[in-house]
């Protein structure tokens, strides 16, 4: 009889123990760089001081060289802050810094002229040639934190 009064009583109490202990999870933040010439929001979808349009910030390879961007697209895509232009071959090179890995594209908002996938802690790069010295596109960025630039 004992015996049996003792199960009724623990049985209870390692139920009442379990539901009363606080399940407590810690998540690491992730230290990730500043975005430098690059944003979450598109240039096609920018608003300029005379409403909703797409942007007049163009970055003119020719005239203007070289174009440095890094930045950290972890959980979102992440777009050049300029659209390019000037040329009509093109190069974008990528360092992979994070830890997972990053997706680059060249595009504008209905064509894409190129594009790579790049493994943490890698570099890619990619030309292209088949576009205009006047159409004007922009590089996005998805999964990771980067450097590099357009030329």
């Amino acid at each position: 009889m004992l015996k049996k009064v003792k199960r009724m009583l623990v049985l209870p109490m390692m139920m009442l123990v379990m539901v009363l202990t606080p399940l407590v999870s810690h998540a690491q933040e992730e230290m990730t760089q500043p975005n430098i010439g690059v944003s979450e929001i598109s240039p096609d979808m920018r608003d300029n001081e005379k409403g909703a349009s797409r942007p007049k910030n163009v970055w003119n390879i020719k005239t203007k060289g070289r174009y440095n961007f890094s930045g950290s697209a972890n959980t979102v895509t992440i777009y050049t802050n300029y659209k390019f232009n000037g040329k009509t071959n093109y190069k974008v090179s990528v360092k992979n810094t994070g830890k997972y890995p990053l997706t680059v594209k060249a595009k504008t908002l209905t064509k894409t002229y190129g594009s790579t996938k790049i493994s943490a802690g890698k570099k890619g790069e990619f030309t292209f040639s088949n576009i205009k010295s006047t159409t004007e596109f922009y590089v996005t960025f998805e999964g990771s934190e980067f450097n590099g630039y357009v030329e």
